[in-house]
């Protein structure tokens, strides 16, 4: 499956073809990319999988906003770069979780194709409110 196979299926509220877990469902696109939803209350939350649909509608204009927010914060991953994920959930902030709100994040690695790519384990992530503005940056190593 791929993006947009994805998006056809989440238009006609198709989603079956997500691995279901204890609180998240999942799905993994052809080109190696995950995408994660949060469960709510154990179930696929539909505002959840309409926010799925609308950050594949906006998917470039996404993936260009967090390459520009890692800049910022002076990450520049160069020009080779793929997608290694995306989550869709509940996210806090504040002191003891004191603001709940729905976002997404979008996780970046780079990607040279050399042999020092392999010691590369560094994936890049974005968090970003539903809306779209963009939050901050998480630094992950595999």
């Amino acid at each position: 499956m791929n993006r947009h196979d994805l998006f056809i299926e989440l238009n006609k509220s198709n989603f079956e073809f997500f691995h279901v877990g204890q609180y998240e469902c999942h799905v993994r696109l052809d080109d190696d990319s995950e995408f994660m939803v949060q469960l709510s209350g154990g179930s696929i939350s539909k505002k959840r999988m309409d926010l799925l649909k609308n950050i594949l509608e906006n998917y470039e204009k996404n993936i260009t906003k967090a390459v520009q927010q890692l800049k910022a914060f002076d990450l520049d991953i160069g020009e080779n770069y793929f997608l290694y994920g995306i989550f869709v959930g509940e996210f806090n902030f504040g002191s003891h979780g004191r603001y709940l709100f729905d976002g997404f994040t979008v996780s970046l690695k780079r990607e040279d194709g050399t042999i020092q790519d392999k010691l590369n384990l560094g994936i890049y992530t974005v968090q970003f409110k539903a809306d779209g503005w963009p939050l901050g940056v998480t630094l992950w190593f595999e």
